[in-house]
């Protein structure tokens, strides 16, 4: 939470983050005083045995898969499943969604997912245009068929570039 607050410095100046206090209850994780007033914020994690999968030693994917985790010279290789990667930010926002969450008129929720995963990209640049993963499309499409959606901001960090705001768009 701390590597997510020094990125939000520079991300959103407009908000200045007074404190950050662990929250004892079971639902929610942290509570932030900002300038804006308490912001409630929901924290998971995504991480890589949710896509990879171990290759068996010797055989041949006979081109299923293109992209490959090495822990170490002489050990397995570990598969990247392309398709559950790029579904990866979806389960992460659906698990939340399922545990029907409320809050109340006035309260502010976000939701912060993080990886230490190299493999989850979800902005980028080529040349001078700005790039979107597949898994970052879908969680905004998701989302934008959802009612009730409880979370007023989502963001996704890999703990070191700056945070990505998944939801809502153009705020």
């Amino acid at each position: 939470m701390d590597i997510f607050l020094e990125f939000m410095k520079s991300t959103r100046p407009g908000i200045k983050i007074e404190s950050c206090d662990k929250l004892p209850e079971a639902d929610h994780d942290f509570l932030l005083k900002s300038t804006n007033g308490p912001i409630t914020v929901q924290l998971t994690e995504l991480v890589e045995r949710d896509f990879i999968f171990q290759k068996a030693k010797g055989k041949n994917n006979k081109g299923e898969h293109r992209e490959y985790i090495h822990d170490s010279y002489g050990h397995m290789s570990w598969a990247v499943d392309n398709e559950l990667r790029d579904a990866a930010l979806v389960r992460a926002i659906e698990t939340k969604v399922k545990k029907n969450y409320s809050k109340g008129i006035s309260e502010i929720v976000w939701l912060v997912i993080f990886s230490t995963s190299s493999f989850l990209q979800t902005e980028w640049y080529e040349g001078e245009q700005r790039r979107e993963s597949k898994a970052l499309l879908a969680a905004r499409g998701y989302i934008a068929n959802l009612q009730d959606f409880i979370f007023d901001e989502v963001w996704f960090t890999n703990l070191e570039t700056k945070p990505i705001k998944i939801w809502p768009l153009g705020t």
